[in-house]
């Protein structure tokens, strides 16, 4: 007889915005995966309402758009166990990782074995990822760190999710701030290792990198400051950039094209 797996206490909370049946094919997908190791899932859906029958699951529908972060604080109201998991709703991981989570425990981000991301200025095929990076590194300067804060996927305690005043977060830059959120709280924050599934989903996309580094970026930055941004990224994130030549090029385009150079006087 075929032993049956445990369900976890972990509530799931997916913001998903959908615009086309393969949304909600992706959604369906993450859901699935999902109730592998959990039925506690929470759906805010926005736009068009997703056919959801047969899963385990709770779905709040908005006809307008809210955003991650405006769903998420919809998602406040719902019953959920103390353990949380914020999950995007574009079926990222692959199946065999959901174990990981699983075996995990708050306070976590989600380490990707890769990074697959798209803008509509992109240069290259790495041009978004690289910003990603490079920002990340911006945002805390601190060696040794390879967090890899922005995979949009986090494992935190019900108190704090609740705790989060997600209208101080605009519409880029989200995972970001929770991150500091939690640096000032904690003295460690753990990874959870993760296979992103290749999705065509994240090969469209609605950002531009002038858009995110404007979200960012508030001052001009000096050489040396970018210098130092950079090689504190090629040194930690050495995982997901195998061209620091590429790298380098391409970020001096975008702070130069974009006027976040300060050349001084």
């Amino acid at each position: 007889m075929t032993e049956m797996k445990k369900k976890q206490c972990i509530s799931f909370i997916i913001p998903a915005y959908i615009e086309t049946d393969k949304d909600e094919l992706n959604l369906i997908e993450t859901i699935k995966k999902i109730n592998s190791i959990s039925e506690s899932v929470i759906v805010i859906s926005q736009n068009i309402k997703p056919k959801l029958e047969g899963l385990q699951l709770v779905n709040y529908h908005s006809k307008k758009r809210l955003g991650k972060w405006g769903a998420l604080n919809v998602a406040k109201s719902f019953e959920m166990h103390n353990s949380v998991f914020i999950h995007d709703a574009d079926n990222p991981f692959k199946g065999n990782s959901y174990s990981n989570i699983s075996n995990a425990s708050p306070f976590a981000f989600v380490k990707r074995d890769k990074i697959i991301l798209q803008s509509l200025d992109a240069l290259s095929k790495n041009s978004r990822k690289y910003i990603e990076l490079f920002l990340n590194k911006y945002s805390f300067r601190d060696l040794g760190n390879s967090q890899d804060i922005q995979s949009g996927a986090m494992f935190l305690e019900r108190d704090f999710f609740k705790s989060i005043n997600f209208d101080e977060i605009g519409t880029y830059g989200g995972e970001l701030y929770i991150y500091n959120l939690l640096r000032n709280k904690l003295k460690t924050i753990n990874d959870i290792d993760m296979e992103v599934e290749h999705n065509n989903r994240r090969e469209v996309s609605n950002y531009t990198i002038k858009s995110i580094l404007h979200s960012l970026i508030k001052a001009s930055l000096r050489p040396y400051e970018i210098e130092e941004i950079i090689k504190l990224a090629l040194k930690d994130y050495s995982l997901y950039i195998s061209n620091p030549q590429e790298f380098r090029t391409e970020i001096y385009h975008y702070l130069e094209l974009h006027k976040f150079i300060d050349k001084g006087s």
